[in-house]
């Protein structure tokens, strides 16, 4: 009995296959001739990118600081690859940091530029602030710059 059900059951799922790959053949894709297929746009990936590297760093440390001033730090990248990019925008992340950049298309071989401007007025102990810089023409899309600093309080003027 056991045997007739294990027979049954591979007679089955045969039989399944069987008509699932009928099926697949009678709805296989037939080539669309040259002179009726559509033309699409290359997709954004498909598009000739550069690359970059940050000629320094992307994480500047100010040390120990006085409150009470303004500090900033000059982040330079260097497009690297074959093709123009751009820095396209800086979004500074957390209170109190501005950000500058060059909007000037980039060339291969040549320097772009991103300032991270931060006031330390009224602020003390450790920070550290971010931004993320978008690139047109150029991969990876997106690069992260830290500025980090202690302040220490200013001596009240007696």
């Amino acid at each position: 009995m056991k045997k007739l059900f294990e027979t049954s059951i591979t007679i089955l799922i045969l039989s399944v296959l069987a008509a699932c790959s009928a099926q697949s053949a009678q709805h296989e894709k037939k080539p669309v001739p040259q002179s009726q297929a559509t033309l699409k746009p290359a997709p954004e990936a498909a598009k000739q990118m550069s690359s970059y590297q940050f000629t320094d760093t992307t994480r500047y440390d100010f040390g120990e600081l006085s409150a009470g001033g303004k500090i900033s730090h000059k982040f330079t990248v260097q497009n690297t690859g074959e093709y123009p990019m751009r820095i396209h925008q800086v979004k500074p992340a957390g209170g109190g940091l501005n950000a500058w950049h060059s909007n000037e298309e980039i060339p291969p071989g040549e320097f772009g530029v991103v300032k991270l401007l931060y006031d330390t007025k009224g602020k003390s102990g450790k920070i550290v602030r971010s931004a993320t810089v978008v690139f047109e023409g150029a991969l990876p899309k997106y690069a992260v710059l830290q500025v980090c600093a202690t302040i220490i309080e200013s001596e009240p003027t007696k």
